[in-house]
């Protein structure tokens, strides 16, 4: 696979997308439960501020510092799940953990790309260095709601 088709047009976007990028304001940083990651290898980190009510992840927001495929797997991952339950989110977590590690699960199609646009951060499955950046934004989340959430 070549690099073009490492970075495609819609990861390009993704990563550039500032609607969820906006920390929340100090007023507010309260009604949020924060979490940091890091990936010490290549220096990505994300910092996710999350809001949740009866199990349903009602605002999300992050600040990330990396490269482009860590930029657009955080802003995927925050259109992915606002609005959506925790289950919803842990669920495709698992999901996209079995597509980027086991052979046997065939790459996205087009069709399904096209309406599932988290399955963009399968092109990385053929770059093991670049799995652990489309992972930590969903690491770090989860770390996120497992440790220092109720629901």
């Amino acid at each position: 696979m070549s690099v073009d088709a490492l970075y495609t047009p819609l990861l390009i976007r993704y990563s550039k997308d500032e609607r969820f990028s906006t920390p929340p304001s100090k007023n507010d940083l309260e009604s949020y439960t924060s979490h940091k990651g890091n990936n010490p290898v290549c220096g990505d980190s994300i910092e996710w501020f999350v809001q949740v009510d009866n199990s349903i992840i009602t605002d999300i927001r992050f600040k990330v510092e990396g490269c482009l495929i860590s930029k657009a797997s955080a802003g995927l991952l925050a259109n992915l799940v606002v609005k959506k339950s925790i289950d919803y989110f842990f669920d495709k977590n698992a999901e996209l953990k079995k597509l980027l590690s086991d052979k046997s699960v065939p790459h996205p199609t087009e069709d399904a790309l096209n309406c599932e646009h988290w399955l963009s951060l399968a092109q990385v499955k053929s770059y093991q260095a670049r799995q652990k950046c489309a992972l930590l934004a969903w690491e770090t989340l989860a770390k996120a709601i497992d440790n220092d959430m109720v629901y």
